[in-house]
């Protein structure tokens, strides 16, 4: 029995070191290609324009964001006694899921257009809408293909995928295209998605509808729903309330300072979550507690000090890389490269959290950290680029001493799965 736990105990650790290098590697290869975006972003676009164009991409990925609150995680997470079933139902649930999201897009967009009294932005968010019925085509095989802790090949095509956006993005500024652009690349992403995954090799459990069983996901779904919706606002909560405080050109200087920033260093930090994410649901099912810990907290040192040195090379690569037309941006990169520390921190607390099926707990960290950031920004409303930033820094440290209270291993051990519980 102790050779079959240690033989467990080593494979576990290599299937957890090839999947964070496949996507970190994956995600190198996207970022730089991101890079390159920027650079003709930065070119082309006045920054009125560029903060209208982010300003759009943030919303639609806030709530293309709530996709993962339907049946992935569920199917990553469950035995496998469970997973036919589960499976058959996950379809039904992501097309309802997807079209849903396109409709509330292309509704929502009439508000946000007058909101920030921006025509364009309506326009692009409309036109963005019509993505979310491509994805449930390949959705249920992605989940799978997470399931079986084989992210090398989803994380080449990630990084494909992104690395083409990001390039045909750059090539139709450099045609001549306005800020439209960014729905053309969002629709060469998930053509090029589909095509990558349409055939994936793995179990084929078809199509099918059991209310009992729909009902339990949705119920699972509904909980994470309130969490992705947390972390989403999380995310964006800056860009969503700068775009209203501050002038066109100043939040386009806010814009391209998180874009050059965080941005590229929250790609790698995202991809060592995806990647461990269904290493701690194996630890979980099978109730092994192995020397992966270490590796983990290894791998959260790293994030850290990858962002901690993106903070002191800033005031140097910004410069030359896009110029002097950006310099203003400098000091406010800084502090966001600071700032994302604690936000990963608290982003693997509720990795941790959330395969351990405590999935209540998680939506309420999730809830804290979103009510203290928008408290924060609503109540000092900073008037400077550098002020919003440094608000960001000191809301995220504060609600990460709280998320740390939530990680007690009695915590997690009495948080037994729902959907465990239920079939």
């Amino acid at each position: 029995m102790q050779r079959a736990i240690k033989a467990l105990k080593n494979k576990l650790s290599t299937t957890q070191h090839r999947n964070v290098l496949s996507m970190i590697g994956a995600e190198a290869v996207a970022k730089l290609s991101r890079i390159v975006t920027l650079l003709a972003m930065a070119a082309f676009l006045v920054p009125a324009q560029y903060g209208s164009a982010m300003l759009a991409l943030a919303c639609h990925d806030m709530i293309r964001l709530v996709l993962r609150c339907g049946a992935g995680s569920q199917l990553v997470q469950c035995s496998d006694d469970q997973l036919p079933a589960f499976a058959k139902n996950a379809v039904v649930m992501q097309v309802l899921l997807s079209v849903t999201l396109a409709a509330l897009q292309y509704t929502l967009a009439i508000f946000l257009g007058e909101f920030y009294n921006n025509p364009e932005l309506k326009q692009l968010l409309q036109q963005l809408s019509a993505v979310y019925l491509l994805y449930p085509v390949v959705s249920v095989r992605v989940f799978l293909l997470q399931r079986s802790n084989k992210l090398g090949y989803f994380g080449f095509c990630n990084g494909l995928c992104v690395s083409i956006e990001n390039l045909s993005i750059a090539l139709l500024l450099w045609l001549g295209q306005g800020i439209e652009v960014v729905v053309y690349g969002k629709f060469i992403y998930a053509i090029l998605w589909i095509l990558l995954f349409i055939r994936v090799p793995v179990a084929q459990y078809g199509i099918g509808f059991d209310w009992q069983i729909f009902k339990k996901l949705l119920a699972n779904s509904s909980k994470l729903l309130q969490s992705e919706l947390s972390r989403a606002l999380r995310i964006n909560a800056d860009v969503l309330i700068a775009g209203k405080l501050l002038s066109p050109e100043i939040f386009g200087i806010y814009s391209f300072a998180k874009s050059a920033s965080i941005a590229v260093s929250q790609a790698f930090s995202n991809a060592v979550t995806t990647a461990l994410y269904p290493q701690f649901c194996v630890m979980q099912r099978d109730g092994v507690q192995s020397d992966s810990v270490k590796n983990i907290v290894l791998l959260m040192g790293l994030v850290c000090a990858l962002y901690a040195t993106q903070a002191l090379l800033a005031p140097f690569y910004i410069q030359w890389v896009f110029g002097n037309t950006w310099l203003a941006s400098i000091p406010v990169a800084v502090w966001l490269c600071i700032s994302a520390i604690p936000i990963f921190l608290i982003d693997m607390v509720c990795v941790a959290q959330r395969a351990a099926g405590a999935f209540t707990l998680e939506s309420h960290v999730r809830l804290a950290h979103l009510s203290v950031l928008v408290a924060s920004l609503c109540w000092l409303k900073p008037e400077s680029p550098l002020a919003l930033a440094q608000v960001m820094l000191y809301a995220s440290s504060f609600c990460l001493l709280l998320s740390l209270s939530c990680v007690k291993p009695s915590k997690l051990k009495q948080a037994k799965a729902p959907l465990c519980d239920t079939m």
